[in-house]
């Protein structure tokens, strides 16, 4: 469930970046939550140079901004946030002051993967969540490449 927005404004990403970036947050995100890669989406918006401001001036930036279930710790929501900034720097070379990265939390109830309002990250609930996907057949819908 967890989307990452990825906007690039006046940054070109070519493919190779794009496919590192999509890898590694997803990656990221599945080591600190434990969530299945399957349910971890990226979008990236390209926005064209002079369509972002940064103090009321035209500027190059990345902006990662991640939506992903309430309930995740301080400490978890700062490593995705720590680890995708270091990703940026790595993969799109940036300077570290053109890149924002946050999340925002949505409560469970306001999501739906595949069908199912999202469960609380509570492990009893998730494996309730995951029975009823699996018996819906929605599990290997969503894993196809």
């Amino acid at each position: 469930m967890p989307v990452y927005q990825f906007g690039a404004i006046g940054v070109p990403l070519d493919e190779d970046q794009r496919d590192r970036l999509a890898e590694g947050i997803t990656r990221i995100h599945s080591e600190e939550t434990n969530a299945p890669e399957p349910f971890i989406r990226v979008v990236f918006l390209p926005i064209p140079e002079g369509f972002g401001y940064t103090a009321g001036g035209v500027a190059p930036s990345v902006i990662v901004n991640g939506g992903i279930r309430a309930g995740r710790s301080d400490a978890t929501r700062h490593a995705i946030m720590r680890r995708i900034h270091e990703l940026v720097l790595d993969v799109v070379g940036v300077p570290a002051g053109q890149i924002v990265v946050s999340t925002m939390d949505l409560p469970s109830q306001w999501l739906m993967e595949a069908g199912l309002v999202m469960p609380q990250p509570i492990p009893e609930e998730e494996a309730a969540w995951f029975a009823r996907l699996e018996d819906a057949g929605s599990i290997a819908e969503s894993r196809v490449a």
